[in-house]
C-alpha cells in the first residue's frame, strides 16, 4: 500500500455541544452582522438603509511612540547629543563658518 487513509486532524476530538451560555450574553442568542453567507434580500437590504454618518470627526488620543532607529541611526544621535553638550559647556569650539570669501568665527567666553 502506497498511501494510507487517514482521518482529517481534529476528526477523533470529542465533539463538544454549544450551549445558549456560551453565545456571548449581549448579543442573546441573536447576532447582529451579516457574512457573505447570509440571505441575499437581507445584505441588499442593509445597503439600501445604510446611511453614512455626516460630518464624522475622528481623533486619535493617545501617547506617541518613539520610532525605531537603526543601529547607525542611533550612533550618529548619541555623537551628536553628546557633541551638543561639550558645545554648551564650552569643552569644544563651534565649526567655523565658511563662505565664498569670507570666513566666520565664534567667538566663546570661558567663565571662571
Amino acid at each position: 500500500v502506497l498511501f494510507e487513509q487517514h482521518d482529517p486532524p481534529g476528526a477523533n476530538l470529542p465533539q463538544i455541544p454549544l450551549d445558549d451560555d456560551l453565545i456571548d450574553e449581549d448579543y442573546g442568542g441573536e447576532f447582529d452582522f451579516i457574512t457573505e453567507n447570509s440571505d441575499q434580500q437581507l445584505v441588499r437590504k442593509v445597503i439600501s438603509e445604510f446611511n453614512p454618518p455626516n460630518n464624522l470627526e475622528l481623533v486619535i488620543i493617545g501617547i506617541p511612540c518613539s520610532r525605531l532607529l537603526s543601529a547607525v541611526q542611533r550612533t550618529k544621535l548619541e555623537e551628536a547629543r553628546i557633541l551638543e553638550s561639550l558645545r554648551n559647556e564650552g569643552l569644544i569650539a563651534r565649526p567655523l563658518k565658511n563662505a565664498l570669501n569670507a570666513t566666520g568665527f565664534e567667538i566663546v567666553e570661558h567663565k571662571k
